[in-house]
């Protein structure tokens, strides 16, 4: 898979289904596909829903493999990725401090580790970021359980890939400086982070990693993870916190971080040498190649040193990206495996707050349409495992989301029709200062003098990712305006869908005013105008949008294809 100078080695050892990595590739299907068969789907098990999504009897190693069956069983899992850490280890580390080091299971409430919790926090039992998440890591210890070994050894059992996932910045919480999620190093050096001299949240918090104590202790985690299990590979990710640097070093501290991919990928072959089978490395990155760039991350030499087998292009949190240019990727590394990270949450623009946040599974249906057509390898959901915890409780509320997540969101001809949402999205993370990516929203009224590409003169022009043209399921248009819109008749709208007049009678609806599960429309629009657009007139991929609104005052701030 590699292209950089130490291929040879990786690339040569067989692996479980007794081809080299060079073979999985030449036999791997799809359009351009590194997925071994006809699973695409990768699921990431985070930080915290094993230990506070599942009850006390659960923390055995029955309960660890049952967690894998779990994901499995729908048929169209390739791989998990287990995350081993936050600032401090998530299991009984020898390199990094554990997240229970400081916590008495005999002590009370109050104990000091507990203390920067809300009281209702504190008690056992409560499925929580608080007492019963760091008890349950305790007790899996003193039962001599070491769930990371028994995951990866119950996913390869069920014939998926495991992979050990590991946070490279992790600032949960970092104004509460005694919280049970900070190490030493963190506390006893604020000298170490990117902006203390702010303080304002959590960014500011993060590790510089100028420094070279940063560096060797993340270092140490990678060797550890590498020379301890029995991995099928690394992922480093890099987007929890993914600014890494003192604002304005970003570029300086780019050699910083290619030292961390270039000491990873020598831990990952110093394993596949031990285990006698490949050992990858991967990285969860921005989805923005030039952001990447912009945020230390320098790709090309990753590139030329063949620095990564797997690749997953994520937003930061609670943003579905349906546009994410997996063809240039393709082309800088086009031996990697490229994912894409679809979510199930949307907002719909950086100025919408978190007030207009949709969740709708819909969403997570039409960005893994996306992704796949556009020759993503796979998808990689994120905070998707809370859904299989019994606490959760989803699946029986919305059976058929299971099967979404473990078969059908890496199906292309299953999401062909199936009811998706398409809608005009972002990409969430920039470097520092630069300029949003949002298209939305836009005036109805063309400011006077500006030189907009989105709108020659007064037409609005939108591109909305398709994905794969239905066969026979219904798409409508839909169009959000804001609440300062005057009300728009519907009888003679001037739209065009790839330059083909939409002439079905619309409609005009009214905005739900509130923040609910699968809304139609973000809390923010007041009123929505739906117009049935004609298969003939769409095609694969992204579809250009055109309407020249009427001269009035208001904004469009949503804008998606419906389909189903």
């Amino acid at each position: 898979m590699r292209t950089g100078p130490h291929n040879n080695h990786f690339s040569s050892v067989p692996n479980r289904f007794g081809l080299t990595l060079r073979e999985t590739v030449a036999h791997s299907q799809g359009r351009k596909g590194r997925t071994m068969g006809s699973k695409h789907i990768w699921i990431n098990e985070d930080n915290a829903s094993f230990y506070i999504g599942f009850p006390e009897s659960a923390m055995t190693e029955a309960g660890c493999r049952a967690l894998v069956d779990g994901y499995c069983d729908g048929g169209g899992v390739a791989g998990l990725s287990f995350c081993v850490n936050v600032q401090r280890a998530l299991f009984a580390s020898r390199s990094w401090e554990s997240l229970y080091v400081d916590y008495d299971p005999d002590g009370p409430d109050d104990q000091p580790c507990l203390q920067w919790l809300a009281p209702e926090d504190r008690s056992l039992g409560k499925p929580c970021h608080g007492r019963t998440w760091v008890h349950h890591l305790w007790l899996l210890e003193q039962r001599g359980v070491d769930h990371p070994a028994i995951w990866l050894d119950q996913s390869r059992q069920r014939g998926a890939e495991g992979w050990l996932s590991m946070r490279m910045n992790d600032v949960h919480h970092a104004p509460k400086k005694d919280a049970f999620w900070h190490n030493s190093l963190w506390r006893e050096h604020p000298e170490y982070r990117r902006a203390s001299y702010r303080d304002e949240g959590w960014f500011e918090e993060a590790y510089d990693y100028a420094h070279e104590a940063v560096v060797s202790h993340h270092c140490a985690l990678i060797d550890e993870l590498c020379d301890r299990y029995d991995l099928d590979g690394l992922e480093l990710d890099w987007v929890r916190w993914v600014r890494h640097s003192k604002p304005g070093h970003e570029r300086i501290v780019a050699a910083q971080l290619t030292r961390v991919m270039q000491h990873a990928r020598a831990a990952t072959e110093r394993a596949a040498q031990r285990l006698g089978h490949p050992v990858g490395l991967g990285a969860r990155l921005p989805a923005d190649l030039a952001s990447c760039v912009h945020l230390g991350y320098d790709l090309p030499t990753w590139a030329k040193e063949g620095l990564l087998d797997h690749i997953v292009l994520a937003p930061f949190f609670q943003q579905c990206d349906f546009q994410v240019d997996v063809d240039l990727w393709r082309a800088l590394f086009p031996a990697a495996r490229v994912l894409v990270q679809p979510e199930a949450m949307l907002i719909p623009s950086p100025q919408a707050g978190e007030g207009n946040l949709i969740y709708d599974p819909r969403f997570l249906a039409g960005a893994s349409a996306c992704a796949l057509h556009n020759g993503a390898d796979g998808v990689w959901l994120f905070n998707e495992c809370y859904r299989f915890t019994p606490v959760d409780n989803f699946f029986e509320r919305f059976p058929t989301y299971r099967e979404l997540l473990t078969r059908d969101a890496g199906d292309l001809e299953a999401l062909r029709d199936a009811p998706r949402r398409q809608v005009v999205s972002f990409h969430q993370i920039l470097g520092p200062g630069r300029a949003s990516f949002s298209a939305l929203p836009i005036a109805l009224t063309r400011p006077d003098g500006s030189y907009d590409f989105a709108r020659f003169r007064d037409c609005i022009s939108l591109s909305l990712p398709l994905g794969p043209k239905p066969q026979s399921s219904q798409v409508r248009l839909k169009l959000g305006l804001s609440s300062d819109t005057p009300a728009i008749a519907t009888a003679d709208l001037k739209l065009w869908c790839n330059a083909t007049p939409l002439t079905a009678p619309a409609t005009s609806e009214t905005g739900p005013g509130k923040r609910s599960f699968a809304a139609p429309w973000p809390r923010d629009v007041d009123q929505g105008l739906v117009i049935e657009v004609p298969l003939a007139a769409l095609h694969d991929g992204d579809n250009i949008i055109e309407w020249l609104p009427p001269a009035v005052a208001g904004a469009l701030i949503w804008a998606e294809l419906e389909i189903g």
